[in-house]
Order: structure tokens, then sequence, then C-alpha cells
């Protein structure tokens, strides 16, 4: 959710490169409500061709964003694929959409079985990593260090 501008912000997991739109949070009960396309992110690594004709044998989407949030104060975002936590920082007068085709701060999550949810923790420096099956393993990952912005 983009609090300060009211809107929700959607990630595709299928297109290459993955999109991202906009929903506002405008408009009454009875009126619909229509996501705006903001371009394609171009910022995650891209699959060779032959890791995508070979996904549907193998069952190995390593690419595919899964999860993304922002981090309460608005600074900072992640994006999570099945393989990797992509972590952004916005500057104060950058949008999403160009902080997200930003340079990342990338954390590999090696073989992280299932990796499907991700959230900030306490602050703009910790995300929590989770999976989609019963028992998954739950990872804490400090991202102290990652920030190219003075705190």
């Amino acid at each position: 959710v983009d609090v300060a501008r009211s809107r929700a912000l959607i990630l595709t997991k299928r297109d290459l490169p993955p999109r991202l739109y906009a929903v506002p949070f405008t408009g009454g009960a009875d009126e619909s409500l229509e996501a705006k396309l903001l371009g394609p992110l171009t910022s995650l690594t891209r699959p060779a061709r032959q890791d995508v004709e070979l996904a549907p044998k193998t069952r190995d989407w390593w690419w595919q964003p899964v999860g993304m949030d922002i981090s309460q104060d608005g600074r900072a975002a992640v994006i999570l694929t099945y393989r990797a936590i992509y972590y952004f920082e916005r500057a104060a007068d950058e949008d999403w959409y160009g902080a997200l085709n930003g340079e990342p701060f990338t954390v590999s999550l090696g073989n992280f079985e299932n990796a499907e949810a991700v959230a900030f923790g306490d602050h703009a420096r910790t995300v929590i990593v989770t999976g989609e099956n019963t028992r998954s393993r739950i990872l804490r990952v400090d991202l102290n260090g990652a920030s190219q912005h003075a705190p």
C-alpha cells in the first residue's frame, strides 16, 4: 500500500518483465475502480529463454515475483521472488515506479522452499519471509548496511 498516494500497488507475477499497476483508494462503495498500468519493472533478474522453456517441466519459476511490501515510513520497498529478496529505497521526491526500476540490493534465499510471503518487520531494515506450505520456515533478514542513503 502506497499510503502517501492513497493507492495499492500490484505487481504481476507471470509477465516478462513483471508489470506494476496502481489502484486508487478513491471512489464510492458503488463505484468501480480501475487499475492503472504504471509500466514494466526491469530491475528484477530476468530468466534466460531456456529457463522459461524448461520451467513447466522443472516446476521452477525462480524469477517470478510472489510478494511485495512497502515500509511503514514509505522510504523502502521489498519484492520477493522464489529465490531472492530485492530491496529498494526511494528518494523523497521519487515515485514508486521509478524507485522499483532502480538498482536493488539483492539477497539470495538459496533453496528456501516455496517462498511466498514477505513483509517488513519492526522497521525498514528488517524483512520477514515465509512460505505457503504447512510448517513453512520463517526467515528474518536484517538489511542493515543495504542502504545507499543515510538513514
